[in-house]
């Protein structure tokens, strides 16, 4: 029960250790839904995507944006950056569809500025205390 209100609520705050701990889950969770079902990834040089890794990276949007959101509540910082980062994040996701006509430049692009975000992301939300006051930590997911 509490990985799934960690995962798929966006109430509430939650600490560092919640993040790093979700954060781990999804990270796992994608692996295992990467070499299940689009092994090809990492033996096909071309670099395309597949229909079935574009929808992967949408399903783990939402408990991604779900931490974030709950994480960004506890540092005392406006959700809408979060939204703005998960908005940012399925443009992204975008590119890999393979319907798309792609380039070279496009593709590293779209690396670059991922890479960015996820490290961001792991600064922001693995690294920076909590809000003193009401958002340190609480109510968080403990409350009913």
């Amino acid at each position: 029960m509490y990985m799934i209100r960690l995962l798929f609520s966006f109430r509430g705050t939650i600490k560092r250790s919640e993040w790093w701990i979700g954060a781990g889950t999804i990270v796992a969770a994608m692996l295992v839904c990467t070499l299940t079902f689009t092994p090809e990834i990492f033996t096909d040089s071309s670099g395309s995507g597949t229909m079935a890794s574009f929808m992967l990276g949408l399903v783990f949007t939402y408990p991604c944006a779900a931490l974030t959101v709950k994480r960004f509540a506890d540092i005392g910082w406006w959700s809408g950056f979060a939204y703005g980062a998960v908005a940012l994040n399925m443009l992204l996701a975008l590119l890999e569809y393979p319907g798309i006509p792609r380039s070279g430049t496009l593709d590293g692009l779209a690396l670059a500025v991922t890479l960015l975000l996820l490290m961001s992301e792991a600064v922001v939300c693995g690294c920076l205390k909590g809000k003193d006051g009401a958002a340190l930590h609480g109510p968080g997911l403990r409350v009913a």
